[in-house]
């Protein structure tokens, strides 16, 4: 509840002031040294408990380690678009282990394995993945991660390609302009 009552700037949760709530309850469980061990034991207990009395707006700090600032939790921030930031930021941890079991992947043959599975599999991981490899990759591996990569955009709507043209890394805008192309998408030509 303190977070939701710093984070938007409330007062009140409904018709009860959240701090004054909360102070009535952690206040009177301080212990003699000072620290409260709450359910979280005694560290964490205490530092939640001083959070809370502070009324710390911890989001600015939350921003930079929610995809590297791209996730915003500021009062005004819809739900829905905090979900998306959230999941892009998801989908680059994923994207990030993905392509590490990619680097470990030594053989020929086991690294086509890789490449095919991020092909052709869901999400947006598997997508970032595929394009950040390509710029680790070196001779015919390179190139069999920008035709799976040009290949897994076919499968894409108009829309979403439009959003990888606009906003993607160059080896992103390179399949997904191919993949328009093929497509016959015109109305992707001036993007």
């Amino acid at each position: 509840m303190e977070r939701v009552g710093v984070i938007y700037g409330l007062k009140k949760i409904g018709k009860v002031d959240w701090y004054d709530w909360g102070t009535d309850s952690i206040i009177p469980s301080q212990r003699d040294d000072g620290s409260w061990r709450q359910n979280w034991g005694n560290v964490a207990g205490t530092s939640f408990c001083l959070l809370f009395l502070n009324r710390s707006n911890v989001a600015p700090d939350l921003t930079a380690l929610v995809g590297n600032g791209k996730a915003n939790m500021k009062s005004g921030t819809s739900i829905e678009d905090l979900r998306k930031r959230v999941r892009a930021a998801q989908a680059d941890q994923d994207s990030n282990s993905l392509l590490d079991q990619l680097a470990r992947t030594e053989n020929a043959a086991s690294q086509m394995k890789m490449i095919a599975r991020l092909r052709d599999e869901k999400g947006a991981a598997h997508s970032k993945a595929l394009a950040e490899a390509i710029d680790l990759l070196t001779g015919e591996m390179k190139e069999k991660a920008r035709e799976a990569l040009y290949k897994r955009f076919l499968r894409m709507t108009a829309r979403t390609l439009k959003k990888k043209l606009i906003a993607g890394d160059p080896e992103t805008k390179l399949a997904a302009a191919k993949s328009a192309g093929e497509k016959r998408a015109r109305r992707l030509f001036p993007s």
